[in-house]
């Protein structure tokens, strides 16, 4: 994957892609991530993790303007 392509998965496919984005973090391979987190329910949440605070709530900043 090109960086910053989007990539849709779905059922079992984003349960692989977010284990492997924890091995990938426990192995120091991943500095920061955003993300934003759907509930059945209709309601979100915003996640930042890792990097500095900066980059943190730089990337909460383009999660939120993008949508």
């Amino acid at each position: 994957m090109k960086n910053g392509e989007k990539q849709y998965v779905e059922g079992a496919e984003m349960i692989s892609e977010l284990e492997d984005m924890i091995r990938k973090a426990e192995a120091g391979e991943i500095d920061c991530v955003a993300f934003r987190v759907y509930n059945a329910d209709g309601t979100f949440k915003d996640v930042a993790a890792g990097g500095t605070e900066e980059q943190r709530e730089a990337l909460l900043a383009k999660i939120r303007e993008q949508h």
